[in-house]
């Protein structure tokens, strides 16, 4: 069991992060910025009801990198 458990977490450590681009936005208070494509965001509110927009913090933290401060 110990090995499954270590071969799972080097298989996970060797994968990159990226923040998703996408966010489905079910209310107010409600939402999920986990997918990298508008496809995926549509497909997940289908019958659902909100909306897909574009992930509010990858916007700002790109434009933080490339905003020169003072």
């Amino acid at each position: 069991m110990l090995t499954i458990t270590a071969a799972i977490g080097v298989t996970l450590a060797g994968t990159s992060a990226r923040a998703a681009e996408w966010c489905a936005r079910y209310d107010a208070y409600t939402e999920n910025c986990g997918f990298h494509t508008f496809q995926q965001c549509l497909d997940t509110i289908r019958g659902a009801g909100g909306t897909c927009e574009r992930n509010p913090r990858l916007f700002y933290r790109q434009r933080s990198r490339t905003t020169p401060y003072g």
